[in-house]
């Protein structure tokens, strides 16, 4: 007998405003087939819950063994530490992670923060506009436009989400964003970390949440809380990223917590 986790999803799964989803579109559309709407369902929630699998199967990008774990990771946890040596693709890591999460996630206000505001920028204009839109053509069509301009580094996205870069500094003050990906954190002052940037978390402003439905359900507000993300360079360990971000980090992984 095949056991409950491994067992073959059933549309009685979706409440009730999932399986009258397929009715808000026109009959000669697909997406009026109740049963293609469930599997459409499925796979976002499959992508969502392994973004590495999203990158690789629809945008078609080929990565590494340990870029997949630092995608899975980056999407998995609320605060997540990565330090890397050099030449470790950190910066390609983040440009695809970044446009991936903003496809996956309608509505998506994305801000990387660096004290290097100009190496910052070439995440958007070298490693997404160049590198990534020349990879993948899902991507391209995902993205409504791209502005490079020294003033002003964003991506905007089709579904509402938008992908910004802005230095680490209080110059920044006034943003908002639902995940927040510090680059170069080992060079960021704490102090601006959390009088800066912590403070431009908000949770995704999607619509089903305002039905009553959904307000109430605890489990998915937990879900749209925003996500902070610390990537790094090595660092010594006196460093207060280590002291007050990675190895508290790593005492929890040790507690099972």
């Amino acid at each position: 007998m095949m056991s409950k986790s491994l067992r073959k999803p059933s549309i009685d799964c979706l409440d009730e405003h999932q399986l009258e989803l397929y009715q808000h579109f026109a009959p000669d559309s697909r997406l009026h087939n109740p049963t293609y709407v469930f599997h459409i369902l499925l796979w976002i929630t499959f992508f969502r819950r392994n973004i590495h699998r999203f990158v690789m199967d629809v945008m078609e990008i080929k990565i590494y063994p340990y870029q997949m774990y630092m995608l899975y990771f980056l999407n998995t946890k609320k605060n997540a530490c990565i330090i890397a040596a050099r030449s470790a693709a950190k910066s390609f890591c983040i440009a695809l992670f970044a446009c991936a999460r903003a496809m996956l996630y309608p509505n998506s206000l994305i801000i990387i923060a660096s004290s290097t505001l100009g190496q910052s920028r070439l995440i958007v204009s070298q490693k997404i506009k160049v590198e990534l839109c020349g990879k993948s053509k899902v991507l391209r069509e995902a993205i409504k436009s791209i502005d490079d301009r020294a003033d002003k580094t964003a991506v905007t996205f089709h579904n509402g989400s938008m992908i910004k870069v802005v230095p680490a500094s209080e110059n920044a003050l006034g943003n908002r964003s639902t995940f927040l990906i510090i680059e170069e954190a080992g060079r960021t002052k704490k102090s601006i970390v959390t009088k800066v940037l912590n403070p431009f978390q908000i949770n995704r402003q999607v619509e089903y949440m305002t039905l009553p439905y959904y307000e109430t359900n605890e489990y998915l507000r937990k879900r749209e809380e925003p996500i902070t993300s610390y990537i790094s360079s090595s660092q010594v360990r006196s460093h207060w990223l280590i002291k007050d971000i990675a190895l508290p980090y790593n005492q929890r992984m040790e507690q099972g917590q």
